[in-house]
């Protein structure tokens, strides 16, 4: 899973969202700064009891912008069913991911 996208603001700040879905690591960089989200090294990485996870990361050299994440999980059969990866900068949509 890749989720790019440029936020809109007057400090420009390029944001991909990259996830394996095998070892389960997540990572968001934010102008080339590499946020390490969930370790594959990790135990609370392949245990998920919580159907939405949100994740923040700050981001920005002039200004601090806020990234959030969330992972929204289904109910039923939630590891064979795509799943939903929405990326909000200062409160605003940037980008939406629906899959594995």
């Amino acid at each position: 899973m890749k989720i790019e996208c440029t936020t809109d603001s007057w400090e420009k700040i390029d944001v991909v969202n990259e996830g394996d879905s095998v070892t389960g690591s997540f990572t968001c960089t934010a102008n080339g700064e590499v946020n390490v989200i969930k370790s594959a090294l990790s135990l609370s990485t392949h245990t998920n009891l919580k159907f939405t996870k949100e994740y923040d990361v700050e981001a920005g050299t002039l200004r601090k912008h806020l990234i959030k994440i969330a992972h929204t999980r289904p109910v039923f059969l939630a590891d064979l069913r795509p799943q939903k990866y929405p990326v909000i900068v200062d409160g605003n949509l940037a980008a939406e991911h629906e899959g594995y």
